[in-house]
């Protein structure tokens, strides 16, 4: 397998979620470097993509929408970072990062909740 193999697609399938896009072999022609995959794989990455956006809060992502309601993204935020924490022994291990805003971003409190920590 090549390097970024992984990498381009993980990618390709988030931008698919966070656009919200149900039919990703229109989003394929974009990613000139990659090849298109077997029918059974597309069909795969599509059952990522429609359980990524389940799992996610408004869509499409948008600046506005992580300004409006950044709260809502804290349960998909959840789940990526412990996987990426999950992957920290491999050696290609994804860089972890914070649930917080970072004080370069303009929203300065998220409403965190029992409902929003549960979903």
């Amino acid at each position: 397998m090549e390097p970024g193999f992984v990498s381009f697609w993980a990618k390709f399938v988030c931008r698919a979620a966070g656009e919200n896009i149900t039919d990703i072999w229109e989003l394929l022609p974009k990613y000139t470097s990659l090849l298109p995959p077997p029918q059974h794989t597309m069909q795969y990455l599509e059952y990522l993509v429609v359980t990524m956006q389940q799992l996610m809060g408004p869509l499409p992502v948008t600046d506005q929408s992580l300004e409006h309601q950044p709260e809502s993204y804290l349960p998909w935020l959840h789940m990526v970072l412990s996987d990426f924490e999950e992957a920290q022994d491999t050696p290609d291990a994804p860089r972890l990062f914070s649930m917080l805003p970072q004080s370069s971003n303009h929203t300065q409190f998220i409403t965190i909740s029992s409902t929003s920590l549960h979903k």
